[in-house]
């Protein structure tokens, strides 16, 4: 497809040969949704639930997308089979273009992380001085504005791979990229939606496999040493192995729900 817009004839435009300058402009400049996707040898994981996720997105914002169900599946079919690599990042992203809102899927190889982050955990920061509010309804949903947000978030701390942000009452809200899993008493606990946290699709398999639990936690809970996992729909579950300077405990958690969010996409 031509990387111009074209809405000849009203017809959808799912661009999945769009340019990354193309796809760079509209991140930066543009409102609207998206979703990021795993590539695995060609297949785009767990894709149900990111166009699902975005779908509901589109609704709640009153973005009047004109793609099916059914073509964005395809449409998300179809960039995965291009990617040249083992590993792929796929984005799916809807926004307004002259007065209508246009949907742009891309794809592109993708590296993740070392098996050693994997085994010994990552290292991330503490946001002390931003703060989330659970009142915000915009959380709910990964917009472009709030991509945005955590970029700005990430590229004050180089050397961590997340900042755990806090909500307004100094719980814990999530990551800037990621959900916060913090195993409590022997439970693997994650916030409620309540809490200020966006619906992640890896937090969701989890929850609905039984493998996590919503509970509030304080900071006290998570700068205690305890076992800490973030997840998305690139790294799936990571350790983190220290919140700025403290070591947290890196066992098997991790591991556990690694196997679960693997076990709940069959």
């Amino acid at each position: 497809m031509a990387d111009r817009p074209s809405h000849a004839h009203g017809a959808p435009r799912l661009a999945g040969d769009a340019s990354a300058a193309r796809e760079a402009d509209v991140l930066a400049t543009r409102e609207g949704i998206f979703e990021t996707l795993l590539v695995a040898d060609g297949v785009a994981r767990d894709a149900g639930a990111h166009v699902d996720r975005l779908l509901a997105s589109a609704g709640g914002l009153g973005l009047g997308l004109r793609e099916s169900r059914a073509q964005l599946l395809d449409a998300v079919r179809a960039a995965a089979g291009d990617v040249p690599t083992p590993w792929g990042r796929l984005r799916i992203t809807a926004f307004e273009y002259g007065g209508a809102t246009e949907v742009l899927v891309t794809a592109a190889p993708y590296v993740p992380p070392s098996p050693t982050a994997y085994a010994g955990g990552v290292g991330v920061t503490l946001a002390r001085n931003w703060r989330v509010r659970r009142a915000d309804e915009s959380r709910r949903r990964k917009s472009l504005a709030w991509r945005r947000q955590g970029e700005t978030l990430l590229k004050a701390v180089p050397g961590s791979y997340d900042v755990i942000l806090l909500n307004d009452s100094g719980r814990l809200a999530e990551g800037a990229r990621s959900n916060v899993v913090v195993r409590r008493d022997g439970i693997a606990m994650t916030p409620p939606l309540s809490e200020g946290c966006l619906p992640g699709t890896v937090r969701g398999r989890l929850l609905e496999s039984g493998a996590v639990c919503e509970g509030a936690l304080d900071v006290s809970e998570v700068l205690s040493g305890a076992e800490v996992v973030l997840t998305n729909s690139l790294v799936g579950v990571i350790p983190v192995a220290r919140i700025d300077d403290l070591r947290c405990e890196v066992v098997n958690l991790a591991g556990e729900l690694r196997a679960a969010w693997e076990a709940a996409q069959r």
